[in-house]
């Protein structure tokens, strides 16, 4: 139901092409700085007069405990036998495999077909009784021809994140065609990956243990540090439904050696740097979330979630913080800002001095002309076409109030002294250039659309609005929580009881 009249769309029209042409003075407050000297009494008594310009930001002194992921980790001890059992269960979950791989020339169909009959013809000469080995390194089109076609162990869904061969990653096309072999066996087929066609041959060996020694070791201490975690957890929120103090909480953690810690004059900007905490800003918040002295936070938790890195998904640290005390903002000691109060106090006087020499080359303009006057005082004109109403000015930059005085001046008329941050302009009209009216039409439709959006929003804002605050809300995130929850436990219980069946 909103229209833009064709009025709106020429104003619009107008503003958005129309240029001036003008010439420009600039006086640049930068250019007097070098001349204002400055002592210590004039930027202290600057500083008194405006010290709500100089804040520090509010602090706090906060205690705290601990719970971290890493030091859990690093604490839990087992022995071989249960490495051994593990290995028991894991060691299908790895093969080692040969290829004889063929590259197609480049993506065309050709190409690919040309890659796929190079394969079927080593396929027969496999089939005819010819050596794995020895046909990959004669045909292989990639480095591993060298060692006959040997890619080592690798393992069924690797964590990238790990070294040897429990990070090892395979295609996923080549990692199913290769468990799907028999020991001693290679594929009736050609395997097609984003690298080409393979032929895949499975090798018979077992992977030894000390191959995997790490990776297995990293398994039990992740998976013993996430049930001892959620214990731990368990009972810091224990201590503090009955209202606990820290030091008593640490009591319930047992043998883990936590002891309640101290940050103090933290900043409210401040990026912290403590061994325990990192650069964890939701540690920041949660302390400045607390009013009162001796006031605990819940518990805080910090994710390292990153995508692709399965074991640093799981990875959490846990923190309960209490409040000792606040320090509000109040003004920086002079001392701690003399620098930032000189540059200051610097750049307002060369800006009143550029403003008193603005100020004199106008009236010098009045009493000779522009020309005579910017000579004398050894300033430019500088003649600017294409200024637009947004403010650009062409070879000087931005400044939209000057820019603006260059579409209300006559040709040859001078503006008065314009003020634009910390400098200063003359602007003498020259020429308003007016927009094509062939421009005009051809532009007329799409102008017309884009004013009728722009008009249509705050009708449609409000339209929202009425909707928002008739609408009855509700919260799902608790239990779009549970049911993830949920999920994640029904994937434990099945993958518990598929290791206690290959067991």
């Amino acid at each position: 139901a909103v229209f833009a009249p064709e009025p709106y769309a020429r104003m619009e029209f107008v503003a958005t092409r129309q240029t001036a042409t003008a010439d420009v003075v600039v006086v640049p407050g930068g250019d007097f700085q070098q001349l204002v000297q400055l002592d210590e009494g004039e930027a202290r008594a600057y500083y008194e007069e405006h010290r709500d310009e100089f804040p520090a930001p509010a602090r706090v002194d906060v205690d705290y405990i601990a719970l971290v992921f890493n030091d859990l980790y690093e604490m839990i001890s087992f022995d071989e036998e249960l490495l051994r059992d593990l290995y028991e269960r894991r060691k299908d979950d790895y093969l080692r495999a040969r290829h004889i791989l063929f590259t197609p020339a480049d993506d065309s169909p050709e190409a690919l077909d040309e890659a796929y009959a190079r394969a079927e013809e080593a396929l027969a000469r496999l089939d005819a009784g010819e050596d794995f080995a020895e046909l990959a390194g004669e045909l292989s089109e990639d480095a591993s021809a060298a060692d006959g076609g040997d890619l080592g162990f690798f393992r069924r869904n690797a964590d990238p994140t790990l070294e040897g061969p429990a990070g090892r990653k395979m295609v996923d096309e080549f990692e199913i065609a290769a468990f799907a072999l028999d020991p001693e066996t290679y594929t009736t087929e050609p395997v097609q990956t984003q690298f080409g066609y393979h032929l895949i041959y499975r090798e018979p060996d077992e992977i030894p243990f000390e191959d995997i020694k790490s990776a297995l070791e990293h398994e039990l201490r992740m998976d013993q540090t996430l049930e001892a975690i959620d214990g731990y957890v368990e009972e810091i929120q224990k201590g503090l439904d009955r209202g606990e103090s820290l030091e008593e909480i640490t009591q319930r953690l047992g043998s883990l050696g936590i002891e309640v810690q101290s940050v103090e004059n933290l900043a409210e900007d401040a990026v912290i740097v403590n061994e325990k905490i990192g650069s964890f800003l939701g540690f920041r918040a949660a302390a400045f979330a607390l009013e009162e002295p001796g006031e605990l936070s819940g518990i805080i938790t910090r994710d390292y979630s990153m995508p692709g890195e399965e074991s640093q998904s799981l990875r959490r640290d846990y923190y309960v913080l209490r409040l000792v005390e606040r320090q509000p903002s109040e003004p920086y000691p002079f001392e701690e800002v003399q620098g930032r109060v000189e540059s200051q106090l610097v750049r307002e006087r060369a800006a009143e001095m550029a403003a008193v020499a603005a100020a004199e080359l106008r009236d010098a303009a009045d009493e000779t002309d522009l020309e005579t006057a910017c000579a004398a005082a050894g300033f430019e004109i500088i003649n600017v076409v294409g200024v637009t109403r947004s403010g650009s000015l062409p070879g000087i930059g931005n400044a939209a109030k000057p820019a603006r005085w260059a579409f209300e001046l006559n040709p040859g008329e001078l503006s008065p002294v314009v003020e634009q941050g910390e400098s200063y302009y003359l602007v003498r009209g020259v020429s308003i250039d007016e927009p094509s009216p062939v421009d005009y039409g051809a532009s007329l439709e799409d102008t017309r659309l884009s004013l009728s959006y722009a008009l249509r929003n705050p009708f449609f804002e409000a339209w929202v609005g009425e909707l928002v605050a008739e609408a009855e809300v509700r919260n799902l995130l608790p239990e779009l929580i549970a049911k993830a929850e949920q999920r994640r436990l029904e994937e434990l219980q099945r993958q518990m009881e598929e290791e206690e069946d290959a067991g």
